[in-house]
């Protein structure tokens, strides 16, 4: 087996780069088996061992295994051809020649197979000290989370097929840091309610070259990514924005993930123009009533360059009692210290319909970062509306570790009680008000 993959190589068609590493990832365990049982026969053997000199198959007589192991580390290339014979134990040593030509070939190019893939293992953990508070609900102290950035951790890996292809593969699931309790829902279908999942927050396969990247399995949506664009607090915490949420029009499902999903994303040195398409599927029976309930539709475009990046987006989930669509477009622009960002939305639910808008800034000053931002929630056709406010400082100890302080205040208007901060203390009293305070540290890996 080993003489017959060691004459492969003798083909000149087969010594690319690409096929060498190709060929030590198909049988790299092959080799090793083999020159490992090569040396353990022929160490049982009393009379001789051989081992060829480095440079040369020249034989040394009575060499020790460690020996010849320590010396084919350094690896050896045939120079002078050994020539067959009719002595069954020539054809032994030309056996065990090729064998440890074959080690001697996997350590010299072990280095450049390994570098053709990488796995990571990444996370964040952000643990805070909370309080809400809801007017008429009383309010709550408690150890939080996710005040900075949300609660992750993942794996993720890529492999080079060589020819500019790439393939990839990201899982990332939620932890919640103050108790350790898994968290993170997904739906599987984008139409039942959501439950926990391992890695619920994303699970994909990829394939990566020239063309783009087609990303399939659960993943954020376009629409989510572009209206999250213009969240100065990251989507996370007392003061974020609760433009992705469908507060005020009842639940929805695929406002941020979808799954079962295939996404194309658009490549990069398009001369700053970014994109990407997804198409999800609910998976009901053909025979259903709703057999279209859980399909989602999403597309993005936008631009970057020179401190400015603004985007449009739309989505769409169909379902028999009621489609969710969204669109709208968001923007920022850098320059100096200061990042101003702005949104437009509109989100609706069935017949339901909420327009939204929002100003925020950041500004940072070395480790100093300050953040502000308002919204403004209108429902169409009634008074339950919302605004919000927010603000926050962040010290940065280092590239992974901040402090932060956030607040965040959400008015209802009228006789509204539908709007709150997010995972906050919700108002029983009309036209009340729902607040948030985090202090915590945030330390990504």
């Amino acid at each position: 087996m080993v003489a017959r993959i060691i004459d492969r190589r003798s083909d000149s068609k087969n010594k690319s780069a690409t096929n060498r590493s190709r060929f030590l990832r198909r049988f790299r365990g092959q080799i090793r088996k083999a020159v490992a049982e090569a040396i353990a026969r022929e160490a049982a053997d009393p009379g001789r061992f051989l081992c060829p000199v480095i440079g040369s198959l020249e034989e040394s007589s009575r060499t020790s295994v460690g020996s010849c192991q320590s010396r084919l580390a350094i690896g050896a290339k045939s120079t002078t051809p050994a020539s067959p014979s009719a002595d069954p134990s020539t054809h032994v040593e030309i056996h065990m020649k090729k064998s440890l030509i074959a080690l001697a070939v996997l350590g010299a190019f072990a280095g450049a197979a390994s570098a053709q893939s990488s796995v990571t293992l990444f996370g964040i953990a952000d643990v805070n000290v909370q309080q809400v508070k809801g007017d008429g609900n009383g309010s709550i102290t408690r150890v939080g989370n996710s005040g900075y950035n949300t609660n992750r951790w993942g794996i993720r890996g890529e492999e080079d097929l060589g020819r500019g292809l790439k393939a990839g593969f990201w899982l990332e699931g939620q932890v919640n840091s103050d108790d350790g309790t898994l968290a993170g829902a997904a739906s599987t279908d984008n139409q039942s309610s959501p439950s926990t999942a391992l890695f619920g927050r994303r699970a994909t396969v990829s394939l990566m070259g020239g063309f783009g990247e087609v990303r399939i399995g659960r993943d954020l949506t376009p629409d989510f990514n572009g209206i999250a664009s213009a969240d100065v607090f990251l989507v996370a915490g007392s003061a974020q924005s609760l433009g992705y949420t469908c507060q005020g029009l009842g639940t929805c499902v695929t406002n941020v993930r979808a799954s079962n999903s295939v996404t194309y994303f658009l490549p990069s040195g398009l001369g700053g123009l970014y994109g990407s398409v997804m198409y999800a599927l609910g998976e009901n029976a053909s025979t259903a009533t709703n057999k279209k309930d859980g399909r989602h539709t999403a597309a993005r475009l936008g631009f970057s360059g020179a401190g400015l990046d603004v985007s449009a987006f739309l989505g769409q989930t169909e379902y028999l009692a009621g489609d969710y669509k969204r669109q709208g477009i968001a923007g920022s622009y850098t320059f100096g210290a200061f990042r101003p960002t702005a949104f437009w939305a509109k989100t609706k639910r069935g017949t339901a319909e909420r327009k939204d808008w929002g100003l925020g800034v950041t500004a940072t000053f070395g480790p100093h970062i300050l953040r502000a931002q308002y919204n403004d929630y209108d429902v169409s056709g009634t008074t339950n509306d919302a605004s919000l406010l927010g603000i926050g400082y962040a010290y940065s100890l280092s590239r992974r570790t901040v402090l932060y302080a956030t607040y965040g205040r959400v008015d209802n208007d009228g006789a509204g009680t539908a709007f709150s901060t997010v995972s906050g203390r919700s108002t029983t009293r009309p036209g009340g008000s729902s607040t948030g305070m985090d202090f915590g540290v945030r330390h990504s890996f």
